[in-house]
């Protein structure tokens, strides 16, 4: 049975939301997913850092799925969801893509699964550290700032275990693939009224994703940001 929590708080300015959830579809698949958006006043753009990498997993490690592929289908499928619903399409850019980048991989690193790190680092902490300032005019004086959805799902569908004499003797894992991946994400998201706020806001025209994977759990950390 899915089971949600949540929680906000509002002030004049800066203004945050945020919420959590978490629900579990079989015993081998554990999906877990957050939402926060923060609201702030606006102060002037600032220059963006050049970075490509959109998926990333330690050396010699290798991600039994495609995560730029999966990536990909991501942005493409919330892409075709906005449509539907009359908003304009999200122009991926690399700047969003390396701040979401940076916090899978430090989730991943870490074991951890936050929008704030351990020593307290927020979404707009890490867009300040790229010199990415995200203001985007809502109305009036008022402005929204950085938007940040993430996602956290075994690599695999199910695994078979052998058990001979009591003990184990082989482990056979049915990973899943981009396009699966990719629509546990999204469905998870669009299941959510917090996450699926943040997924359809009209306000947001940028996002970027970034996918990392822990080889110890075999789990693949999404985060994506919109702005």
């Amino acid at each position: 049975m899915p089971k949600w929590t949540g929680w906000a708080e509002w002030t004049r300015w800066p203004r945050l939301a945020s919420s959590t959830s978490a629900y579990a579809l079989k015993p081998c698949v554990r999906l877990l997913c957050l939402a926060l958006i923060l609201l702030m006043a606006a102060l002037v753009w600032s220059a963006f850092p050049a970075i490509q990498a959109t998926a990333a997993t330690p050396p010699g490690s290798q991600a039994p799925v495609n995560l730029k592929a999966v990536a990909d289908a991501v942005h493409k499928r919330i892409n075709q969801i906005r449509a539907e619903h009359g908003l304009k399409t999200l122009t991926h850019t690399k700047e969003l893509a390396a701040i979401a980048l940076s916090h899978s991989q430090d989730m991943a690193r870490r074991n951890y699964f936050s929008h704030n790190s351990p020593e307290g680092r927020t979404p707009s902490d890490r867009a300040d550290k790229y010199g990415y300032d995200c203001r985007v005019p809502v109305g009036g004086n008022r402005y929204q700032g950085i938007g940040e959805n993430i996602f956290q799902i075994t690599a695999y569908k199910n695994i078979r275990r052998t058990m001979r004499g009591g003990q184990q003797v082989s482990e056979e894992y049915t990973w899943f693939t981009p396009e699966e991946m990719a629509e546990k994400i999204v469905t998870g998201w669009m299941n959510s009224p917090p996450h699926r706020a943040i997924i359809l806001n009209r306000h947001f025209s940028r996002d970027g994703l970034g996918l990392a994977y822990a080889p110890d759990t075999k789990t693949v950390y999404i985060t994506h940001n919109f702005c």
